[in-house]
C-alpha cells in the first residue's frame, strides 16, 4: 500500500493483517425441471438426458414452450353483481 503524509514527518502507512479468506466465485447453476412442450435437438431425443442450456434461445429451440396443461382456473363461486 502506498504511504500518505499526515504532518510533516509523519508517514502513515496501511498493511492488511490477514490475507483475504474468501474468494469471489460464481456459485448459481439454474436448474429447470419439469414437462416440456419437446425435448429434442437435431431429431434426437433429449428425454431424461441432463442438457446444458447457455441462454434462453437455446432452451426454446430444444424444449420449445411451456407444456400445455389439461386444466384451467375458474371461480369457485360464480360473482354477480347486483346494483
Amino acid at each position: 500500500m502506498a504511504s500518505r503524509s499526515l504532518k510533516p514527518g509523519i508517514y502513515m502507512e496501511e498493511r492488511g493483517a490477514f490475507p483475504r479468506s474468501a474468494v469471489a466465485v460464481e456459485t448459481a447453476i439454474p436448474v429447470f425441471i419439469g414437462y416440456t412442450e419437446v425435448a429434442e435437438w437435431n431429431g434426437k431425443s433429449l428425454l431424461t438426458i441432463p442438457t446444458r442450456i447457455r441462454s434462453f434461445h437455446e432452451y426454446v429451440e430444444r424444449f420449445g414452450g411451456a407444456f400445455p396443461s389439461k386444466f384451467s382456473f375458474v371461480d369457485a363461486v360464480p360473482t354477480t353483481q347486483q346494483v
